[in-house]
C-alpha cells in the first residue's frame, strides 16, 4: 500500500521534472472548433438599431429560417450578433424593422439573397437599421 503512494508521488514528481503534464479537463467545445468539414463556410451577423434618434428599431433576423436573437439595444444601438456554419449556396437573410409611431407603414420588411461561394472562407454581414452589408 505505501509502495504504490510511493511510486504515484514519484510517477508524479518525474512528470513535472521533466516537464510532462497531463491534462483530465473536459475537452474543448466543438463549437469553438474549426469546422469539421472542409467544405463549411463561417457566417458571422452582428445587427444594429439605425444611428439617428429618430431611426428604426430592428425588429427581428432570421437568416435560413433561423432566428438571431436579440437584446435590448446598449448605446451605440447594438442588438445582438450570431454565427452560423453553412455550405456554399445561396441563403435569404430576412430583417423586420419598426419606424416612428407616425410614419407609414409602421413595420417594414427587408429580404437579401446571400450568395455564398465555395471560395470563401468567412462571410461577415452587418445590418444597421434598413441597411445590409456584407464582406
Amino acid at each position: 500500500m505505501i509502495q504504490k503512494e510511493i511510486r504515484s508521488l514519484l510517477l508524479l514528481f518525474s512528470s513535472v521534472l521533466f516537464g510532462q503534464s497531463i491534462y483530465y479537463g473536459p475537452k474543448a467545445s466543438p463549437h469553438f472548433d474549426g469546422p469539421t468539414n472542409n467544405h463549411l463556410i463561417r457566417v458571422q451577423i452582428a445587427v444594429y438599431d439605425a444611428p439617428s434618434l429618430d431611426g428604426v428599431r430592428i425588429k427581428d433576423v432570421s437568416f435560413n429560417n433561423q432566428t438571431v436573437a436579440l437584446q435590448s439595444p446598449d448605446l451605440k444601438g447594438f442588438r445582438g450578433e450570431a454565427g452560423f456554419q453553412v455550405a456554399p449556396g445561396t441563403y435569404t437573410l430576412i430583417w423586420n424593422v419598426s419606424r416612428d409611431q407616425f410614419a407609414w407603414p409602421r413595420t417594414i420588411r427587408h429580404k437579401e439573397k446571400i450568395q455564398i461561394e465555395k471560395r470563401e472562407e468567412w462571410v461577415q454581414i452587418t445590418i444597421q437599421g434598413e441597411e445590409m452589408n456584407s464582406y
